[in-house]
């Protein structure tokens, strides 16, 4: 079975003796890096040459695949250098395993709620919206179609939070009851949200705008990892950069100018702004349902697990999420 050490030790011979690669050393990268792939830095030992990322292909996710990968970011590098990590070259090394070189973005991550100063805010909300305006099509890269369905999204989360083990059921039980009513409320309130997408272009879009997947460039702010790339929702990048960062309520009261930089010098839809709020708030309730099951299926898988967060300091946590999504409700009330 493969493993990222197994896979590290091919990749430092392949390197060495069939690229003749002058010396350098090999560091798994994990901050910000998505599961999709396993990544290494080549840091080269003559400090005047560039360092690199070699990529390779967790089995656990074969939908994600290195050629898929290369092709993306080859497509990126045509429409818009400098956006994204520019692709070297691929190589297959043999035994199904595949490898691709790209360039090392160099940069720094955001510390605390510095990424909510004016300048650097908007630095994201203009990278998010250069990303949306690639011009890059489903037929150009047909690999990772997906359509935003909130109803299939619904329909999941009932059957999930159905089979939930009696202790966590107990012990999360307020938020659970919330959660629950908010499902049997959102078949109506949704529907509005669901004309809005059916009326709305497919887009690219990046699942992974965290700011650990954000660096801070002399270019400006840039993702540097673009594993989790599909076609749907066009709400939905600004949506999960406000839903799933610090200070996200900071973010919400500043959806308007948030807006108004994203659309700086073209036309605004009014619906644009209505889908947003709506993508928001089902990523937050998402979260919830998320938090809840996998707490279960965790212990589902090894009844000795030890969760990075006890039972009770995930109720707290559940409850401040509900509390923030409450202040939604008259606007998915209405």
């Amino acid at each position: 079975m493969k493993t990222p050490e197994t896979i590290e030790s091919a990749i430092q011979q392949f390197l060495q003796q069939k690229l003749q690669a002058p010396p350098f050393s090999l560091t798994r990268l994990t901050h910000g890096a998505s599961g999709q792939h396993w990544c290494w830095k080549i840091e080269p030992e003559d400090i005047n040459q560039p360092s690199f990322i070699v990529r390779t292909q967790n089995p656990k996710n074969p939908n994600f695949d290195i050629p898929h990968q290369y092709t993306l970011l080859s497509l990126i590098d045509k429409k818009m250098p400098g956006l994204a990590p520019k692709p070297h070259k691929i190589y297959f090394m043999g035994g199904k395993t595949t490898i691709m070189i790209e360039e090392f973005m160099q940069g720094n991550y955001w510390r605390g709620e510095e990424y909510l100063e004016n300048d650097r805010l908007h630095g994201i909300i203009r990278l998010i919206k250069k990303i949306s305006d690639l011009g890059i099509h489903p037929e150009d890269f047909p690999y990772r179609k997906f359509q935003w369905n909130f109803r299939v999204d619904r329909e999941k989360w009932i059957e999930r939070l159905s089979s939930l083990l009696p202790e966590v059921q107990a012990k999360l039980q307020g938020p659970l009851m919330w959660t629950k009513d908010f499902l049997i409320r959102s078949e109506r309130v949704f529907q509005r949200a669901e004309v809005l997408l059916e009326q709305s272009h497919p887009q690219i879009h990046h699942t992974g705008t965290y700011l650990e997947n954000i660096k801070i460039t002399p270019e400006g702010p840039r993702i540097h990892s673009w594993t989790n790339v599909l076609f749907g929702n066009p709400a939905f990048m600004l949506a999960r950069f406000c839903s799933q960062n610090p200070s996200r309520a900071k973010l919400v009261n500043r959806i308007d100018e948030i807006q108004d930089i994203y659309f700086e010098g073209t036309k605004q839809s009014p619906e644009f702004k209505e889908l947003l709020l709506w993508t928001i708030l089902w990523e937050e309730f998402a979260n919830i349902s998320w938090i809840i099951w996998t707490q279960s299926e965790k212990r589902k898988e090894n009844p000795t697990f030890v969760a990075e967060k006890n039972l009770e300091q995930v109720l707290i946590d559940l409850n401040e999420r509900i509390q923030y999504i409450e202040s939604f409700r008259e606007f998915f009330l209405k």
